[in-house]
């Protein structure tokens, strides 16, 4: 088991809620892919990330999802709050967290926009069912542990 301790800025914390910043590049088969064919594709890219326990899937914004060089799969429905049912396109992603908890090779991420402007990934219940997130107010601290 990996543990991850984020200590909380409290401003931030009732506003936006825990933040943390992560990588989000195309997927490990996407990549295998491309260097079969001779393509190069980027490096992953640096994201400002939000846990949200009310968030199914892993959410990206639309900009944020061209910076890092996903390439659309397929589309689908997600509800986003404040703005009911949207269509969004659904990206292979790899998202390296922050050390210790390590890199998902490819997982499925869907485009939407976002409450803040700062605010570019959701991380939804399809990554925090590896997880047992400890959110302690008092203390101002986050602490993630995954299971593997």
């Amino acid at each position: 088991m990996r543990r991850y301790e984020l200590p909380l800025h409290r401003g931030s914390l009732l506003d936006i809620g825990p933040e943390l910043a992560v990588n989000v590049g195309p997927s490990r088969p996407e990549l295998e892919a491309a260097n079969r064919s001779g393509k190069t594709l980027p490096d992953p890219q640096r994201v400002n990330a939000v846990i949200d326990t009310g968030a199914r899937r892993t959410v990206i914004t639309p900009q944020a999802a061209q910076r890092c060089g996903l390439l659309a799969v397929s589309r689908t429905k997600v509800f986003v709050v404040g703005g009911g049912e949207v269509t969004g396109d659904v990206f292979s992603a790899r998202i390296v967290f922050p050390s210790p908890l390590g890199t998902w090779p490819a997982i499925d991420i869907v485009a939407a926009n976002l409450f803040a402007s700062r605010i570019e990934c959701l991380i939804g219940r399809d990554v925090l069912r590896r997880w047992i997130v400890t959110y302690d107010g008092p203390s101002g601290l986050l602490a993630i542990e995954e299971h593997e």
